[in-house]
């Protein structure tokens, strides 16, 4: 609710102050902070609701326990998939960067300072994607490590590893696909009052988000896959001792 809220005031206020100096632009950017910072609190409740609709659509074992590890505990895959929610909101709000001199005479000290704010935004943009992959990585062999127990007793069991191993990835793929679309959706639709229909019409800021979303996404696939082996290795060393 918070997050909706602060999604509503940076849209009212963008409205109505348009570019009113700089008194008008830090409140439009502490609403922008407010919206991002609450996008975290936002998050897992987001992928309760994505868990229940899966579990209703599984039909297949691996679709279905990975629904059932999103809805039971989406706090945890939010620590996976959060930092590329954040960085997939950074790069919505960069992709109008493109639109900052459409229509406008633009000189050679002009067209330096673009220069300087595009490569400055990319950097930003690369930063932001890598640390959202180390971060999923690092979250993802920590589950692993966390549910040792569980996978040692399921293996036993005699549940195929391939099946354990679909199910990790894909109770990760769903969510990164629909936290890093939606949070960069999120970020053109309040910027919409600020820069109108020409922060979605763009060419080149759409081609910039596109590309970024597909490299974070293919970082954080990559980072998570990490954790292949240490679920072998989990299997091969962890010891089931009665309680």
């Amino acid at each position: 609710m918070l997050a909706l809220v602060g999604a509503g005031a940076f849209m009212v206020v963008s409205a109505t102050l348009g570019m009113w100096g700089a008194a008008a632009v830090i409140l439009l950017v502490a609403m922008f902070a407010v919206a991002f910072a609450t996008l975290n609190a936002l998050g897992p409740w987001t992928l309760g609701l994505l868990g229940r609709l899966l579990l209703r659509r599984a039909n297949t074992p691996a679709r279905l326990l990975a629904a059932r590890r999103l809805l039971d505990d989406p706090r945890a895959t939010w620590r996976i998939v959060g930092g590329l929610g954040l960085a997939g909101f950074v790069a919505g709000s960069l992709a109008i960067v493109p639109v900052l001199t459409v229509g406008q005479d633009v000189d050679a000290e002009g067209q330096l300072l673009f220069d300087d704010i595009v490569t400055g935004a990319m950097l930003t943009l690369v930063i932001t994607f890598l640390v959202a992959a180390a971060s999923a990585g690092i979250s993802q062999a920590a589950s692993v490590l966390d549910r040792r127990r569980e996978y040692a007793l399921a293996d036993l069991a005699g549940v195929p590893v391939e099946l354990l191993d679909a199910v990790r990835r894909r109770e990760v793929l769903v969510p990164l696909l629909a936290v890093g679309v939606g949070s960069a959706v999120l970020a053109l639709v309040m910027l919409l009052p600020l820069f109108g229909l020409a922060a979605v019409q763009s060419p080149g800021g759409l081609l910039l988000l596109l590309g970024c979303l597909v490299g974070g996404v293919l970082l954080v696939v990559g980072a998570t896959e990490t954790s292949r082996p240490l679920l072998r290795s989990v299997l091969a060393t962890t010891v089931v001792r009665a309680d």
